[in-house]
């Protein structure tokens, strides 16, 4: 699964099979955990701008949207290394060489604004300098295509940030479809 993920692009979507569930997916975070196990235990070489190394637990960072993952995810990479995990919102800026992201939408039956907000899925795929693998449940791009927003509109503004949000979304899933970058974990 990583090795197709990361032959695909620097961005690249590893997905598992379509089941609603709690913003803390176990079966999500221990395919991250896999996958970094897998990664260091390669013992990848990088060349990032002129600087040569071995990819380390350092250069490695997850994006997540909501505190309970940081804290999951925190817990069962403590025994892998110093792995940065943080929500969107507190990664803002920061860069690590490869990073995973779970997908904000994954597990949802039906988006809400909080989860469709495009700002945190910005963040989350343009923080990484070499490799970002987007991980998350198939069923997104469906998800999407029922939502019906009931939040407050936005009528007469031009930046309806529900919409956008939602576009968002869908433009990122559909050019991974395009570009064969979306790989089935099971």
């Amino acid at each position: 699964i990583l090795d197709v993920a990361i032959s695909r692009g620097s961005i690249a979507m590893v997905t598992l099979p379509a089941v609603n569930t709690l913003p803390v997916d176990r079966e999500l975070i221990n395919l991250v955990v896999g996958m970094i196990r897998r990664l260091l235990a390669r013992g990848f070489s990088y060349q990032d701008d002129g600087e040569i190394g071995s990819l380390s637990p350092e250069d490695i960072g997850v994006v997540v949207s909501r505190r309970a993952q940081v804290g999951a995810l925190t817990q069962a990479l403590s025994s892998i290394g110093n792995i940065y995990v943080e929500t969107a919102n507190r990664f803002q800026g920061l860069q690590h060489r490869v990073v995973f992201t779970l997908h904000p939408l994954s597990g949802k039956i039906r988006p809400d604004e909080f989860s469709i907000h495009s700002g945190r899925m910005c963040v989350a795929t343009t923080r990484h300098r070499i490799c970002c693998v987007i991980v998350g449940r198939e069923g997104i791009g469906e998800s999407l295509g029922r939502y019906v927003p009931d939040d407050d509109r936005f009528l007469g503004q031009q930046n309806d940030p529900v919409f956008l949000g939602w576009k968002a979304h869908e433009l990122l899933l559909s050019e991974l479809e395009r570009t064969d970058r979306i790989v089935k974990a099971a």
